[in-house]
């Protein structure tokens, strides 16, 4: 008699069955509990469980899953009753079981824990979002059985774990900031990407001893992202906005693994960048805001250091508090850093209505066209805008920036975006205008970004009616009046080839004349067509309406995403003119192929 065999996926190396797994958990994803299929699958072998297993432990949303594996003598699972929680006025939150430990664990009650724990490589706290209307309880510890876990627990909680996305409220109690487990628990040698959201803290250097314990337990560390709670429930976000702990000291320089540093609603003081995070050696990206103490700031050296952010490739400054920002501070930041292939800058700062806004504005805009490392820097986005509160309202920047302030970027010659966003007025000349095209000429986007009227979003008929009749068209010796005309963008069209978003004010009152000219203003044949795909005619000033769709449409043939406000008429009658010119412009140039006819090009230079 023939013996059976082993046959079909039994004959399946070891990592096509972990692919087939893999594959299994990609298309029935469940972010609560281990997919079904996955489980059945694991209970039909010791060669299929293995493979299994490790694909369902290797991401948890916490070390919950972990804790249930606790022998039944040890833990004990209450629910904690509705009257012992804080009840939200506007929702009721959700239930929560909560585990606590009948008698001290010995190292036996670690057993199945340690089996498992080898498997996880990652902990997400993102999977402890729930659907809305779903009833499950969420987990919390008791402060007992967390300090008895880290006493007795005999090695790391996850020895092989690869990137950490811990909440330090995660255990509390419902509308609670309180830490009970810290997430120095998690850290491993192998940790390579940790995310922190860090709750109230009494102690004001709580922030430097998770650095330090990162740099002592985590030295491999690769990514770290920092972020101070906020409490989603608007009773208790007054309380949880004004905690804003600072990084200070120079324990980040332990981390000499860390490419990628992200700090959020929370300071960094001059010294942490100076004699800590300055020095790491692979640090390509940094996001952080300037503390506001004066005192941080006091001693900032003037000039470049060298070797001071050498690898930087990615800098984000922000300003996310609701008090003035460290205008100087961001300066003298920016001016100290000798970055040798720094490719983004975005600065999110906040500038003040006293006078002096485009003083600093223009003495950012020198430091960053002072940057040793012109030829690399292909993106520029500079928001000011004015925070009223840190949850809703935006309230555009008043000042006005004129061409001057632009001059210093002229030197950064590989630039291919540059945004001023936040509802600023920049007002720039034709002169400007051919000065960047001739300086930039891989540009992609530039973008200036006017204050539109408030709620235009929400404009019915009747609201763009009355706009449109109360429209009056700036004065020319008005300070915020367009100094560009049309006659402006013909450098970029010319020399920016690649130029394909295009938002700065225009008054187009004045429509150039380029009729009897023996050649064109711009190129009319492809590859050299214009590539502009996007308009935004916001701060513009429209004119004749026959002439500007005119220019329009042999200037800018090819866009296909206009953006206009008041006047709402003016505008529409202009993109109608567009249309029609520009289709029969194209009609022009068909015909003129099929007939061997000569489209010349204008004078390049």
């Amino acid at each position: 008699m023939k013996l059976a065999t082993r046959n079909g996926i039994y004959e399946l190396p070891e990592e096509v069955v972990s692919r087939i797994c893999w594959n299994v958990i990609s298309k029935d994803r469940d972010s609560r509990v281990s997919p079904s299929t996955l489980l059945s699958l694991a209970r039909t072998g010791r060669f299929l469980s293995e493979p299994a297993l490790d694909v369902i432990w290797h991401t948890l949303p916490s070390i919950w899953p972990l804790l249930l594996l606790l022998p039944e003598d040890l833990r004990v699972l209450r629910r904690i009753k509705e009257a012992e929680r804080k009840v939200s006025l506007i929702m009721s939150l959700r239930a929560q079981i909560e585990l606590d430990f009948r008698r001290l664990p010995t190292t036996a009650d670690f057993t199945r824990w340690i089996k498992h724990a080898a498997r996880v490589r990652r902990v997400s706290g993102c999977c402890l979002t729930y659907p809305v209307g779903v009833d499950t309880p969420t987990p919390v510890l008791t402060p007992a059985a967390a300090n008895a876990l880290q006493a007795r627990f005999p090695a790391p909680f996850l020895p092989y774990i690869r990137a950490l996305d811990y909440h330090e409220d995660m255990f509390a109690r419902n509308g609670s900031d309180s830490i009970v487990l810290p997430a120095a628990a998690h850290f491993s040698r192998t940790l390579k990407t940790v995310s922190l959201h860090l709750a109230l803290h009494p102690d004001p250097n709580h922030l430097q001893d998770v650095v330090r314990s990162l740099s002592l337990l985590a030295p491999h560390l690769e990514t770290l992202s920092l972020q101070r709670h906020l409490n989603p429930f608007w009773f208790d976000y007054r309380t949880s906005a004004k905690y804003w702990p600072t990084l200070r000291g120079v324990e980040a320089c332990r981390l000499s693994c860390l490419t990628s540093l992200d700090t959020r609603h929370m300071f960094v003081s001059f010294d942490a960048l100076l004699g800590g995070l300055g020095k790491l050696p692979h640090l390509r990206r940094l996001r952080f805001q300037p503390s506001t103490d004066p005192s941080d700031w006091a001693y900032t050296p003037l000039g470049r250091r060298d070797g001071f952010f050498a690898r930087l490739e990615d800098l984000t400054l922000t300003w996310e508090s609701e008090d003035e920002g460290n205008h100087q501070g961001c300066i003298d930041f920016v001016s100290a850093i000798a970055p040798t292939a720094l490719r983004t800058i975005s600065l999110d700062l906040r500038w003040p209505t006293d006078g002096k806004a485009e003083e600093l504005f223009t003495a950012l805009c020198a430091a960053l066209g002072s940057l040793p490392c012109p030829d690399t820097v292909e993106s520029i986005t500079i928001t000011l805008g004015t925070v009223l509160n840190s949850l809703i309202s935006l309230r555009y920047d008043e000042n006005i920036y004129h061409s001057p302030c632009f001059e210093p970027l002229l030197k950064l010659t590989a630039l291919q975006r540059l945004s001023v966003r936040g509802g600023v007025k920049v007002v720039v000349d034709d002169a400007m205008l051919a000065s960047m095209a001739n300086a930039w000429p891989y540009m992609r986007a530039l973008t200036f970004q006017w204050p539109k009227p408030a709620d235009s979003e929400h404009y019915d008929s009747w609201d763009e009616y009355v706009k449109d009749c109360n429209y009056r068209p700036p004065r020319a010796d008005a300070p915020d009046c367009p100094r560009a005309t049309l006659a402006g963008i013909v450098p970029l069209v010319l020399h920016c080839a690649h130029l394909k978003e295009l938002e700065v004010a225009v008054d187009m009152r004045i429509v150039p004349n380029v009729d009897g000219h023996r050649r064109p203003p711009v190129f009319l044949k492809d590859p050299r067509l214009c590539r502009v795909k996007k308009l935004c005619t916001v701060g513009c000033v429209p004119g004749d309406e026959w002439a500007a769709a005119s220019f329009l449409s042999l200037l800018l043939p090819q866009l296909d995403d206009v953006e206009f406000t008041t006047p709402h008429s003016n505008w529409e009658r202009i993109m109608k003119y567009y249309e029609r010119l520009r289709a029969l412009r194209g009609q022009e140039r068909r015909w003129a192929n099929r007939n061997g006819k000569t489209i010349k090009d204008p004078l390049y230079s």
